[in-house]
Parts: structure tokens; C-alpha cells; sequence
């Protein structure tokens, strides 16, 4: 019960500050296109979440949590190739504003 509430918390705090990264970068025009992509990518990890407790009792838990593993480092790498590049556009518009 305990991981779940933590699991939850964590979820609500990351969710407010991509929601609001989502929002505060976009451009005018498209800042419900980038909040509905957000919400998608939500939607579609919850989709991968369920299909994972649904295969994990008839898998061996080493191979299961190894499996969560590799996919959390894919995603790992993943976040900071574009948190890199995202990095850089942030500060050269600071930089060109200033």
C-alpha cells in the first residue's frame, strides 16, 4: 500500500511540472496540441503499466523487473537526448531575449 501512495505522489508532482513545461514553452496557437500530446503520453504509459501487471504473475520476477529495467534505462538515455537539446534552445532564446 505504501509504494502505491509514493508511486502516486510522484506521479502528481512529475505530471504538474510537465504539464506546466508543456504549457509555459509551446507557442500560443499550439498550447493545447502540446498539452493534449502530454496527456497522451500519460495515457499510453498507463497502457503499458496495466499490460506489464497483467503479464507479471505468469513471468519469473528476475526476468520481469529486468525487463522494467532495461526500459527505464532506454527511457533514461531518451529524456536526456532531448532534455540536452531542449537545454540548449532555452538558453540561446534567454540568451537572444536579453
Amino acid at each position: 500500500m505504501t509504494a502505491y501512495v509514493i508511486i502516486t505522489l510522484a506521479e502528481l508532482c512529475i505530471s504538474v511540472v510537465g504539464l506546466e513545461l508543456a504549457f509555459s514553452e509551446a507557442p500560443k496557437r499550439m498550447k493545447s496540441t502540446i498539452t493534449a500530446f502530454f496527456l497522451l503520453t500519460v495515457f499510453f504509459g498507463n497502457l503499458l503499466a496495466g499490460f506489464m501487471s497483467e503479464v507479471y504473475p505468469s513471468m519469473n520476477p528476475g526476468h520481469y523487473f529486468g525487463g522494467l529495467t532495461i526500459m527505464m534505462v532506454v527511457v533514461a538515455v531518451a529524456f536526456r537526448i532531448v532534455g540536452r537539446r531542449f537545454k540548449m534552445s532555452v538558453v540561446s532564446t534567454e540568451l537572444n531575449a536579453a
